[in-house]
């Protein structure tokens, strides 16, 4: 027989697909804006400040998010 799955689990994989998509068509228009804007060589330092600015943050967001995926699934493991 086969198991439902739960419609918060399709729904959080479906939210989690839109967020990358959009996430990387936002950037990508972003990186066309800036070169459009000010030209290549400085639009290419825009970017590579931006970056450079934002990398730690990112980094640590990635690292907790890590964190929290990896207990979760202990827990579930735990219960089985």
């Amino acid at each position: 027989m086969k198991e439902k799955k739960s419609s918060y689990f399709t729904a959080t994989w479906k939210m989690l697909a839109a967020v990358i998509i959009g996430g990387i068509a936002g950037g990508v228009s972003v990186v066309i804006y800036e070169l459009m804007k000010k030209g290549i060589d400085a639009g290419i330092r825009t970017i590579n400040g931006t970056i450079q600015q934002y990398i730690f943050p990112a980094l640590i967001i990635i690292a907790v998010v890590t964190v929290v995926v990896g207990e979760y699934s202990l827990y579930r493991l735990k219960n089985v």
